[in-house]
């Protein structure tokens, strides 16, 4: 039982792993685009031209997402990213509806495998849903409709000129990568896990048996079990021509690929989290109901005269073509790009595990000092320094009397640290000044610079994308700060 367990878990792992390798580096690409798009596209356009309910704004969005070569996924970060900078829900669904559908590798492919008409009415549907789309969203996302306060990134916009491109180009890159990009990272490789559950507990040939004979499932199935797998066109184009050649009904095709390549579970999830439940609820339902009703129109136009597409030299054409417009990284590229996302994703988490680590040292280290003043130096911080919390502490000799003394990192408000050391004297317990302290991923090194009594230390830790270190040295009772490198960016 547990060796069925375990590789039911190692299975479900790889799934996952594979479904975040196809789709890291056009997430790493989006989150980069989005950072800068940010910064050049002053929020005063982005309001006018996307941030109102007029079907005129949808058009844009959509228009403006036909034939970029980015998957379901990888549109993510360039969706929340325009909701974020000030547009309304319904063009930004209207924009991640159309871009996958639309991808231009995909719309080659269908024309060498669907043939001309089949790949027609797969376009259309999917440019005419994404309309329908993004309507339904602005009418009823509600309090979702849009962000009551945007942010604007400050010192940035094109209406600052005084402002470099490089300065708004690299602090985009920072927003992308230091902001959005953990932001949605951690949701899409939940949604990742729970795709690979999915698979795992339907397999390929419960799927392809499925697809392949209509009759066990209706359209609404079809439709059900596109909307939460991850299906990129350019990869199931060739399978879903197999299918058809082999018998089934057009508009499964297009049902499974419009419900398919418009969201996934990794996108639902983001939506809900990021934008709203409403937004999550309301989208997934269109899309489903979308491209349910568009197989069945598909059906009644082409059924029951359907001669599937057959042509294998047009098919090796478009497979060619394809391959040219198509983001073909190598399998180190794939690699690194989802290790970066996971990396994103797992950062909060890293910070309570080093956070958890460094109290739990602390513990062990105060409760097994040799000392006689390990428990006074703690009680005296905490008679001098009541209430407040304990983020990370050590012990070492810092004034070279032969006594260990206590350095505490602890926390004055949620965004405020500040670091002590509880000196040991003849006389008792001493707190030298107090300094800032970082924010988060707080460690303290201890290294004696220049071979000499007494001890240094090393504080490290960060804010947000900001990263930094300083160098102290006890002199008598005064902490002094010796030089180091991003500090007062880490501190507040």
């Amino acid at each position: 039982m547990l060796e069925i367990a375990l590789e039911r878990t190692a299975r479900i792992l790889l799934v996952s792993w594979e479904g975040l390798n196809g789709t890291a580096v056009w997430l790493t690409v989006s989150f980069a685009a989005a950072g800068v798009l940010r910064n050049f596209l002053s929020p005063e356009f982005l309001q006018r031209s996307l941030g109102n309910a007029r079907p005129g704004s949808i058009l844009k969005a959509l228009a403006s997402g036909l034939l970029l070569p980015i998957c379901s996924c990888g549109i993510i970060p360039l969706g929340v990213s325009l909701y974020y900078s000030g547009a309304y829900v319904g063009p930004t669904l209207a924009f991640m509806t159309a871009t996958p559908v639309t991808n231009p590798a995909a719309i080659l492919l269908g024309l060498g495998f669907l043939g001309p008409k089949l790949t027609f009415l797969y376009v259309a549907s999917g440019v005419l849903l994404s309309f329908v789309v993004g309507l339904a969203g602005n009418a009823l996302a509600g309090p979702e409709l849009h962000l009551a306060d945007v942010e604007t990134p400050r010192a940035t916009s094109l209406s600052n000129p005084s402002v470099s491109w490089r300065r708004r180009f690299f602090s985009g890159l920072l927003w992308g990568f230091g902001e959005l990009g953990p932001m949605v990272s951690k949701y899409v490789c939940l949604g990742m896990l729970l795709m690979g559950l999915v698979a795992v507990l339907i397999p390929p040939g419960f799927i392809r048996d499925t697809l392949g004979n209509p009759s066990m499932l209706s359209l609404t199935g079809v439709a059900m079990l596109g909307s939460v797998m991850y299906i990129c066109a350019v990869g199931h184009i060739p399978f879903i021509a197999m299918l058809v050649a082999s018998g089934a009904a057009p508009g499964v095709a297009v049902t499974f690929l419009l419900a398919g390549v418009a969201t996934n579970l990794p996108e639902l999830l983001t939506l809900y989290r990021l934008i709203g439940r409403r937004t999550a609820v309301l989208y997934f339902v269109l899309v489903t109901l979308g491209a349910l009703v568009s197989g069945y129109a598909v059906n009644l136009i082409l059924m029951p005269d359907f001669v599937p597409f057959m042509d294998m030299a047009a098919s090796m054409r478009s497979l060619r073509l394809s391959n040219y417009l198509s983001l073909d990284p190598s399998l180190l590229a794939r690699t690194l790009c989802a290790l970066f996302v996971l990396g994103m994703a797992l950062r909060p988490v890293w910070s309570r595990l080093i956070r958890l680590f460094c109290a739990l040292a602390a513990a062990f280290l105060l409760l097994n000092a040799q000392d006689a003043f390990a428990g006074s130096r703690l009680d005296f911080f905490e008679s001098q320094m009541p209430g407040h919390e304990i983020i990370c502490s050590a012990t070492q000799d810092l004034n070279d009397d032969g006594q260990d003394d206590l350095i505490v990192i602890y926390r004055v408000s949620p965004d405020v640290n500040r670091m002590v050391v509880v000196l040991t004297g003849t006389d008792g317990p001493v707190l030298t000044n107090v300094v800032p302290a970082p924010v988060s991923n707080q460690v303290i090194q201890f290294k004696n610079i220049d071979e000499t009594p007494p001890m240094e230390f090393i504080v490290y830790g960060s804010k947000g994308v900001s990263a930094g270190f300083a160098i102290y040295r006890c002199h008598g009772d005064v902490l002094e700060d010796l030089f180091g490198e991003n500090m007062r960016d880490c501190c507040n």
